[in-house]
């Protein structure tokens, strides 16, 4: 099937409305089989998979015992005792090393199948499409929007980061707490047990992080790396730049937990101001 071909903004909306879709054909994918599958996934990552209905994704962190990220994963069901857990390439520790060694006498078999599966994901609705590259059937790319959209690379980062979505790797690294890489969304805290509860439970209890991520708008073109200031003091760097729609930048910054409400400007002046969620 042809896939339509768009500029950059028409893309961001084929994102926004759902049609959009990224090839994730090769990342790091992981398959979790096994009677046990279910519950022993959910045991360990922070999303409820228990939930999760065949065919229905959800994306996930995996902590240390001491709350910290080791891995940003977008897992789905494919069938009933089957998971496939995606992940990021240019993550430091591939998800099946981390966990591995918590397989031990459970009915769990990891399969490393990075590769072999054809994998579509559509951000835009939290929905990830993978099916075996041997298999007859393409990945879906139709919606109920209409013909589904190729999404490059570029395009997907300037939805991302005009979203605010922080990426491992450029807004935050692994080690981070939940809290201070802007994930704290990703765990579901009704689920019950899952690796580093208790650690997350006693951050958010002793108050905030020293830094947090912050989304912000700027009328000026800013780029990556660029410092952020308040009062004329340096308070955090910008970690990823993007164009805004109709001129000047949006951004996701690094800046002090004390500077987060303040006056923050880049180097030549320009001012800041928060995105509205």
């Amino acid at each position: 099937m042809e896939i339509a071909t768009t500029d950059l903004w028409e893309r961001v909306d084929a994102l926004d409305d759902g049609r959009g879709f990224v090839d994730r054909s090769n990342d790091r994918t992981l398959v979790v089989r096994g009677a046990d599958a279910r519950g022993w996934l959910g045991d360990l990552v922070t999303a409820d998979v228990a939930s999760l209905e065949p065919g229905s994704s959800r994306r996930s962190l995996l902590l240390t015992a001491t709350g910290r990220i080791r891995a940003d994963l977008w897992i789905t069901r494919i069938d009933r005792d089957a998971f496939v857990v995606l992940q990021a390439i240019d993550q430091p520790e591939p998800v099946e090393d981390v966990l591995r060694p918590y397989v031990l006498s459970s009915a769990v078999a990891l399969e490393d199948a990075t590769g072999r599966r054809s994998t579509h994901a559509f951000p835009g609705r939290g929905e990830i499409v993978t099916v075996p590259r041997e298999d007859p059937r393409a990945p879906e790319r139709t919606t109920a929007g209409g013909e589904a959209v190729l999404v490059d690379e570029p395009s997907y980062e300037v939805w991302r980061i005009g979203r605010g979505d922080p990426r491992m790797g450029a807004d935050f690294e692994a080690g981070a707490l939940p809290a201070e890489a802007g994930s704290e969304r990703l765990i579901d805290l009704r689920k019950g047990c899952f690796l580093g509860q208790e650690s997350v439970a006693k951050v958010r209890n002793l108050g905030h992080p020293s830094t947090i991520l912050a989304h912000l708008r700027s009328e000026a073109v800013v780029g990556t790396g660029a410092r952020v200031l308040a009062a004329g003091e340096p308070v955090g760097w910008v970690t990823s730049a993007a164009p805004a729609r109709h001129g000047g930048s949006v951004l996701i910054a690094r800046v002090t937990w004390r500077a987060r409400d303040g006056d923050l400007r880049d180097a030549n002046g320009s001012s800041f101001s928060p995105v509205p969620d």
